[in-house]
């Protein structure tokens, strides 16, 4: 860890909130050794002076730019996404001493906005983009990229910032590397994934089969969501199972919803650790088949039977225990095996997946189609709360996987009227503001978005590459 991540000066900058995000000081670069920027902030406390300590970070520290809003000068939303691009594609990263970059040895494509780095399951909704408009080189290094974070961190982190590698993302490494014209040379990164989700901390045993849930190594608050995270503790930073959960919620990629919570409107009833998520768990089942249909062609017979086996068996889990036959719909669970009752949008990951029968799928068309579809799009969850990924806030990727999901089971029409809401959706939010954003109002096209830690982001990563897969 460096100076701007741990310690006395980290946690007065945070605590005191010195910029209103919190991810600005962990993300600058010092201009001097942790040991003289210490030895400058003691001379500080030791003044009776007390001089104004924003200003001394910014003789000590370089800080990130974030300035993406000046206009691509477009005309059309996909002239936008095509001049984005360029915006949104980074070098590759030797990074400076002490900066919490990580190194990465291919271009790869931000989210944007506060986002500057890689992120992980972001990678694979920007990557169905870049490969509509034929950038498989770019799609393919940002694979390389992964694959060197797994091999030089120890997985696969959230994203690709020091202070975010005790964690992950959703895997979608399997799903990216399908993508290319080879997935095979990826095989033993897939292997090494999959091992990492089912490592003992990770998993519980439902019906003899291990489900996997969400996790982190670290019970303290957050780096980047430092104030945010002891304020939601009651103010107390000491390590706590509730950091663990919100930790967890971070690797969902959900940070945050009420799926995770017991009292949809508290932020401190977070639980995400101790639930077996139906998206997670799909997506696993989707790795497992991978794995082995990867195997069977690079002559490794032994994996074949193994990693289908894990498949089949996790899917007569999920088939089992996930559906809400009065609600027509795949839930979470909880460690016991019991289900949970929030309905979420995950849950179309069921039918991406393959774990859904018939009967199930009609019922999932008709409850998405009655109860989550909006004038603009897909709801993220039923309810409307304070945290970003519920309720009216509509997501790119959400939007993918049920139209994907739709039509896996033949649902033609519901897959193209949801595509062409939110594609519509997209396209008034660029006539509205010159960008894309990272979410939408789906109930109120057109209205400011709202909930979560930040504001809203514009840019967008997986906005843009959704968008491009869509059209």
């Amino acid at each position: 860890m460096t100076i701007q991540t741990e310690g006395a000066l980290f946690e007065a900058v945070q605590s005191g909130r010195l910029f209103p995000d919190s991810k600005t000081f962990v993300d600058a670069v010092p201009k001097f050794s942790d040991q003289e920027i210490q030895r400058r902030y003691d001379e500080v406390l030791a003044s009776s002076a007390k001089p104004d300590l924003r200003m001394l970070l910014g003789e000590w520290f370089d800080f990130p730019e974030r300035q993406i809003s000046k206009p691509l000068r477009a005309t059309t939303t996909r002239q936008y996404v095509d001049k984005a691009w360029d915006r949104l594609t980074k070098s590759a990263v030797a990074p400076p001493a002490g900066s919490t970059l990580l190194p990465l040895p291919n271009p790869f494509v931000v989210p944007g906005g506060r986002f500057d780095e890689c992120f992980y399951w972001d990678s694979y909704f920007t990557a169905l983009g870049l490969v509509k408009v034929g950038r498989v080189d770019l799609v393919q290094g940002i694979a390389d990229n992964l694959v060197h974070l797994q091999r030089t961190v120890g997985l696969i982190p959230n994203g690709s910032r020091t202070y975010l590698a005790t964690r992950s993302q959703p895997p979608v490494l399997s799903l990216l590397v399908r993508l290319m014209p080879d997935p095979l040379p990826y095989l033993d990164a897939l292997i090494a994934e999959h091992s990492f989700w089912i490592a003992p901390e990770r998993v519980a045993l439902v019906d003899g089969v291990a489900l996997s849930h969400y996790w982190d190594s670290v019970n303290t608050p957050r780096q980047e969501s430092y104030a945010e995270d002891v304020h939601t503790n009651g103010g107390d930073a000491a390590p706590c199972d509730r950091f663990r959960h919100l930790r967890a919620g971070a690797e969902s990629g959900w940070d945050f919803s009420s799926r995770w919570l017991d009292d949809p409107d508290d932020l401190s009833t977070i639980r995400c650790a101790e639930v077996l998520p139906i998206d997670l768990n799909a997506l696993l089942v989707l790795l497992e088949h991978t794995i082995a249909a990867l195997a069977d062609r690079a002559g490794r017979r032994e994996l074949v039977s193994p990693y289908r086996q894990r498949a089949l068996a996790r899917t007569a889990v999920l088939h089992s225990r996930c559906f809400d036959a009065a609600n027509g719909w795949f839930c979470d669970l909880e460690l016991t095996g019991e289900r949970r009752s929030q309905l979420s949008l995950a849950g179309v990951t069921a039918l991406v997946a393959n774990i859904a029968d018939d009967t199930q799928a009609e019922a999932m068309r008709a409850t998405l189609m009655q109860r989550f579809l909006a004038p603009g799009g897909l709801r993220t969850t039923l309810v409307n709360t304070d945290q970003q990924w519920d309720g009216k806030n509509g997501w790119a990727p959400l939007h993918w996987w049920a139209i994907e999901g739709l039509r896996a089971y033949g649902f033609t029409d519901e897959a193209d009227e949801v595509c062409r809401r939110w594609l519509a959706t997209c396209d008034r939010g660029f006539a509205d503001d010159g960008v894309l954003l990272e979410k939408y109002d789906v109930e109120h096209p057109g209205a400011k978005v709202t909930g979560g830690e930040y504001e809203v982001q514009e840019g967008f990563g997986w906005t843009n590459g959704v968008y491009l897969a869509l059209s």
